[in-house]
């Protein structure tokens, strides 16, 4: 509680989703949160819907349209929101976007928009906001995904977007500590969010059996697991049992873990076909 009461939460792609689930319930732990999302809309109606009719809680509940894939927007927001809210204690990376194809199936420009979002967007929001974060530090946290730990098949153009996102948040834990900065990488399965439903209506049946495999999760499990381990001192978050597990065979037997993928990919073809 101590950790998230009057703390200045900055989130990204917090009109849904992850974003939204975490800024429930740190709202409810006394913090002012401040959500960034291209869609006025549905920033508008996360809004609505969190202060619940509260006007206490709206008081604490900022809105401000941002596409982080834009870097001269997305320090333009940062310096709105801090002028008006305060500077940040805490940034939470959600906004991403995902596709589901194989790798010659993934054209150029399709690749470049999931990079741009996803790697690029998380690097333009926290260089706007580390500046501000040097005087009292905080905590920055970076969403990525068990497809950022374990290649996933059908899913090149963003589980690279992932891995880039893992290995940004690496170098950044080691930089920013001495300023203060705590870092963390938070790397889920599959979890049920509006933007994975959307693309559940495209996605290879190959590459759902494969995707399941890490465990499936409610995004009200994700967020509590989430939120309840930022203040802790683990650098790498993994929400999910099932998703644990399978990231500790992939790292400890490598080898077996691959050969183990080949197989069920044979499988999964033949009854597919």
């Amino acid at each position: 509680m101590k950790f998230y009461h009057n703390s200045v939460v900055y989130i990204t792609g917090g009109s849904s989703g992850i974003g939204y689930e975490i800024a429930k319930r740190i709202l409810s732990k006394g913090a002012i949160v401040v959500l960034f999302a291209r869609n006025r809309e549905k920033l508008a109606a996360a809004q609505r819907e969190l202060a619940c009719d509260q006007p206490d809680l709206l008081k604490r509940i900022g809105t401000i349209p941002l596409d982080v894939s834009d870097p001269a927007g997305t320090l333009k927001a940062v310096t709105l929101a801090a002028g008006t809210y305060g500077s940040p204690s805490i940034v939470i990376n959600c906004a991403g976007i995902a596709y589901s194809c194989s790798f010659e199936s993934t054209g150029y420009e399709l690749f470049r928009s999931m990079l741009e979002t996803n790697v690029l967007g998380t690097r333009n929001m926290n260089y706007a906001a580390v500046p501000l974060m040097k005087q009292k530090g905080g905590t920055i946290v970076n969403v990525s995904s068990l497809a950022g730990l374990i290649g996933t098949i059908g899913y090149s153009a963003y589980g690279a977007s992932k891995f880039a996102v893992t290995g940004l948040s690496e170098i950044m834990r080691i930089e920013l500590k001495k300023e203060g900065i705590h870092v963390k990488v938070v790397c889920p399965p599959e979890v049920d969010t509006p933007m994975v439903r959307d693309e559940s209506k495209t996605i290879d049946p190959i590459a759902k059996r494969f995707k399941v495999l890490g465990g499936v999760l409610t995004v009200e499990e994700a967020a509590e697991y989430i939120v309840r381990k930022i203040p802790g001192r683990s650098f790498m978050i993994i929400p999910g049992k099932t998703a644990r597990i399978s990231y500790v065979l992939s790292s400890y037997f490598p080898g077996i873990f691959r050969g183990s993928m080949d197989i069920l990919f044979t499988l999964f073809s033949k009854k597919t076909a």
